[in-house]
């Protein structure tokens, strides 16, 4: 995964993957928008000839002839070219212009290649999304706007102002429709509130309007204006403010068995029409929002009953195998740590060490493929490291921590450029830059972060490798206990979403 740079040595500072020059073209069709309407062409003009008041003249014809009727109202026409006639709108209500057209193009066949392990057209994004946002044109406008922000990511700033001000309003127009639509949602439950004969599933259920695909709908827009906020790297908590907002639409969307036949069971018996790659997508995002901000609420999905997408290709590392699991007992017991300010009691100790003893015992499941594995063993590496962090604060440079380090940092370079795992990377990226203290490791960090931001260009990239600069300045000015990320980022009041 690794970007040589044969210019690299010991001495020179690390490349920056935000502001190092990069020898790729990064220039996409959106860079240069044409438009064959400005095209001069005569052709048509030049065919039927000049005309004069009513008098037309005709090449196919010998003589003139003449056109009883006014024919001035066509003199202000613009002439079209055979181009311009033969060119049909778009089949997709909502891509109108030539821009959301090519916006269009660039998420089908790129932007939604890196949201997943799949880095072909016919990955989750396209299967599943895309025939939702065909239905609605607030989801349309999201998945537009996801072309339009990566497209940006890769220019300089400013460069392209029609996009920049393009991709800004879909996604404002977006956020406030979804903002107007799930308030009148919420209005109606307002109106027919919840007692022991009815619940939220049921009162829903009485409007027409909400239907089990319109709460798949909502649930589906809340989990893109969050990928938008990771795109752009905001920092300012509105990505896990979307995937909390997600979580009370699985609530909505849930019923009670016999309402809901064949659909996935949940939660002891509930059960939820959403479709089960988009809760797995959910609690991948969901689950990670909690490394960084333990306070977070999001619904931990248990299913009852395995969804189809089981023994099939994960579309997200851990999400079907359990590992994702461990992310809210560490993020819990690092609750209860920070509350003791740091006085274990023996509670806490057997906590850790059962979370421990179920880390150690879990295995990735027997399908997955070599590159899995390795992926899988990163995880369950950076979960160590930080579950380490937290019984032992001020012990980062121990061997226990800096060998999973070495490794983790050294199998990334076996993940081949361009593969769709880099899309699972950033998290233990984070965790082994967060305790990287030998300079040669630090190098291989700002390298692998480098790789990701040629790969995806995302704006959490960004944010997230900033925040593992803070702690290592820190850890240099004598910080033992710098790899505290939850407490640098408190203090700076930044919010990063790892995923």
């Amino acid at each position: 995964m690794i970007v040589q740079d044969s210019n690299f040595s010991p001495q020179q500072d690390p490349i920056d993957p935000i502001q190092g020059n990069y020898d790729f073209d990064f220039s996409l069709n959106l860079l240069h928008l044409q438009d064959d309407e400005g095209v001069e062409n005569q052709m048509i003009a030049d065919h039927y000839g000049p005309h004069n008041n009513n008098i037309v003249v005709d090449p196919l014809y010998q003589d003139n002839f003449l056109y009883n009727g006014d024919i001035s109202h066509f003199e202000g026409m613009q002439q079209l070219s055979p181009f311009q006639y033969f060119r049909l709108p778009h089949l997709i209500i909502g891509v109108d212009t030539l821009l959301q057209k090519q916006l269009f193009d660039q998420y089908r066949f790129s932007t939604s290649t890196f949201l997943t392990t799949s880095s072909t057209p016919e990955n989750l994004f396209n299967s599943i999304v895309l025939p939702l946002a065909v239905q609605d044109k607030t989801l349309m406008r999201l998945l537009l706007s996801l072309a339009g922000s990566q497209s940006l990511k890769r220019v300089p700033p400013g460069s392209n102002p029609e996009l920049q001000r393009e991709t800004v309003r879909l996604h404002q127009e977006a956020q406030q429709e979804q903002y107007r639509r799930v308030q009148i949602m919420k209005a109606h439950l307002f109106e027919y509130p919840s007692d022991s004969n009815h619940d939220g599933a049921s009162i829903l259920a009485q409007v027409p309007r909400y239907t089990d695909r319109y709460l798949e709908i909502i649930f589906a827009t809340y989990l893109i204006l969050c990928l938008y906020e990771v795109f752009e790297g905001t920092g300012d908590g509105a990505g896990s403010a979307h995937l909390a907002s997600a979580g009370y639409m699985i609530d909505l969307a849930s019923k009670l068995p016999q309402d809901s036949e064949r659909s996935l069971s949940l939660f002891g018996g509930q059960r939820t029409k959403i479709h089960p790659c988009l809760l797995d997508f959910y609690n991948y995002h969901g689950s990670l929002a909690g490394v960084t901000s333990p306070s977070i609420s999001i619904i931990q999905l248990e299913y009852d009953e395995a969804p189809d997408t089981f023994g099939h290709d994960p579309p997200l590392v851990g999400v079907q195998d359990g590992l994702l699991n461990f992310i809210p007992r560490i993020s819990a017991l690092r609750n209860d740590a920070d509350k003791s300010h740091g006085e274990f009691d023996y509670s806490m100790i057997n906590t850790g060490l059962e979370i421990f003893a179920d880390l150690d015992a879990w295995r990735p499941q027997p399908t997955s493929t070599p590159t899995e594995t390795l992926a899988a063993g990163f995880y369950q590496k950076a979960l160590f490291i930080w579950l380490f962090s937290i019984i032992y604060p001020k012990q980062s440079g121990h061997e226990r921590v800096q060998d999973n380090v070495k490794c983790i940092l050294k199998g990334m370079c076996e993940i081949q450029p361009g593969d769709g795992l880099m899309a699972c990377m950033l998290f233990p990226l984070f965790v082994a830059g967060s305790a990287a203290l030998e300079k040669e490791d630090r190098k291989q960090v700002v390298e692998h972060f480098a790789a990701l931001k040629l790969w995806s260009a995302f704006g959490n990239i960004d944010s997230t490798y900033n925040t593992v600069k803070e702690m290592w300045k820190l850890r240099d000015a004598g910080d033992e206990n710098s790899w505290d990320w939850v407490r640098l980022l408190r203090s700076t009041q930044m919010s990063i979403l790892v995923t």
